[in-house]
């Protein structure tokens, strides 16, 4: 009876361990992978990212453009494949097809290897060695194949330098050589390629701090930007922070972008700030003409965020979104005909507190009709919305540092008003001591933004 057990025992546990878990029909909710375009078999290319289990893949998916119903397949390429990792980059080297992968982190490091996946008769991994000193490693770089010249750039990345690959045998890394003084330090970004005028724009990600109160919170950099860069190519590498005409997109990082070449435009989608969470608005950037920003609205709704992907479809002129938050592996299509301009207004968060600000220095400055109580509670109150200010919206206009000094100051003026009053002083010095105070409130608000802007460089 006990053998019985025993064996009935071990085939039990033998079975549980050899039995296969369900096969994925596809690479379900992963964020922060690569897809690139696989010209020649029509399809899209999938690769790693990190699931909602915290799991980091090195998987490889494709999907054909062809038949939106065909639904993912997965590939199994021969050769050791890359160690799991999200938040790389990858491009589709059509010449050689080849999809080439860098960097990005791991379950607990960041990297800095070069893998090609070859995608012919012998599907197959190959890790690559290029010549050179290699970049360091980097997380959330971008990757932009410059056709022409058989170049790969590596832009960003939590660095401010531009490496350069060489595709032609011998591979070989160098580091550009770039005049002018570019974006700086950033990861997040995206980078595309403007064939047309021979350049690549950059625009927005993460980089430095505007607090250090907010940083430490968050571990992580807390400065997001929505600034445009050109970094022009050719004989000379120069970097030209753009201004185009119009409103500019929000503050975003980890964003998708893509190149509509049928109408010569830029597209950005996605992405989020430590602040403000995800962002879902699409804009489009004129690349010919006079250069401008234009928030674009898709007929489709779906919710956008960090890790968005973007595929421009030029046989049939649509635009994918892979990754956005409710389909998480089924792309969405968006024909780019109907991406047409709607009217856009500037922000207004700050409207109300400086109207305020500026009636009440006007006010002040006429300076005998008020009376003290007004003023102390005026004070408390706009020092109280300049306090909450910092911890809704920080950064916006002022650093956290200058948002909270102010909103200190503002309560300290108000509580000397109170205090003045209690002593029985007249409502003309009063009134005369907040004018003085809302100099002094300026300076003290001007001292503390010049003292971050030596912590953490001047902003953008």
């Amino acid at each position: 009876m006990l053998f019985a057990f025993v064996t009935l025992s071990l085939i039990a546990a033998n079975t549980d361990s050899v039995v296969s878990p369900i096969p994925r029909t596809g690479p379900g909710p992963v964020r922060f992978y690569s897809v690139v375009h696989d010209l020649r078999r029509d399809r899209v290319i999938l690769f790693g990212g990190r699931d909602t289990s915290g799991d980091v893949n090195h998987d490889v998916w494709v999907r054909s453009l062809a038949d939106s119903a065909s639904g993912w397949s997965r590939l199994e390429p021969a050769g050791p494949p890359p160690e799991s990792r999200w938040r790389h980059a990858a491009i589709y080297d059509p010449d050689r097809d080849r999809m080439l992968i860098f960097g990005g982190v791991d379950t607990s490091r960041t990297l800095a290897d070069l893998h090609a996946l070859w995608l012919g008769d012998s599907l197959r991994w190959e890790r690559l060695e290029p010549e050179g000193t290699a970049p360091a490693p980097r997380e959330t770089p971008s990757m932009v194949l410059d056709p022409s010249r058989q170049h790969v750039l590596i832009v960003g990345g939590g660095v401010a330098e531009v490496w350069d690959l060489s595709l032609e045998p011998p591979l070989r890394w160098s580091r550009l050589e770039v005049k002018g003084k570019g974006p700086g330090v950033r990861y997040g970004q995206t980078a595309v390629l403007d064939s047309a005028q021979d350049r690549v724009l950059v625009f927005g990600g993460y980089g430095g701090n505007y607090s250090p109160l907010m940083s430490a919170m968050r571990n992580a950099p807390t400065r997001t930007h929505n600034d445009l860069w050109e970094l022009t190519l050719g004989d000379s590498s120069v970097w030209t922070r753009l201004e185009p005409k119009g409103i500019r997109p929000e503050d975003r990082g980890h964003h998708g972008a893509g190149v509509d070449p049928a109408r010569q435009r830029m597209l950005i989608l996605g992405g989020g700030t430590y602040y403000h969470g995800s962002q879902q608005s699409l804009w489009a950037y004129s690349m010919s003409g006079p250069p401008r920003w234009e928030s674009v609205k898709p007929q489709t709704e779906f919710e956008s965020g960090p890790g968005t992907r973007l595929v421009v479809d030029r046989t049939r002129d649509r635009l994918l979104v892979f990754g956005a938050m409710d389909s998480s592996d089924v792309p969405v299509e968006i024909p780019l005909a109907s991406l047409v301009p709607k009217p856009v207004k500037p922000p207004s968060f700050w409207g109300p507190l400086l109207f305020m600000e500026g009636f009440f220095a006007a006010y002040s400055c006429i300076g005998y009709i008020s009376d003290g109580e007004w003023l102390a509670g005026f004070n408390l109150a706009t020092g109280g919305f300049a306090t909450g200010g910092a911890l809704i919206a920080p950064g916006q206009d002022v650093t956290v540092e200058g948002q909270l000094a102010g909103g200190a100051a503002w309560i300290g003026l108000g509580l000397i008003q109170l205090k003045q009053i209690d002593d029985g002083a007249p409502n003309n010095e009063i009134v005369l001591g907040n004018f003085v105070g809302l100099n002094a409130l300026v300076l003290t608000v001007v001292g503390v933004e010049w003292v971050a802007s030596k912590l953490h460089g001047p902003r953008h």
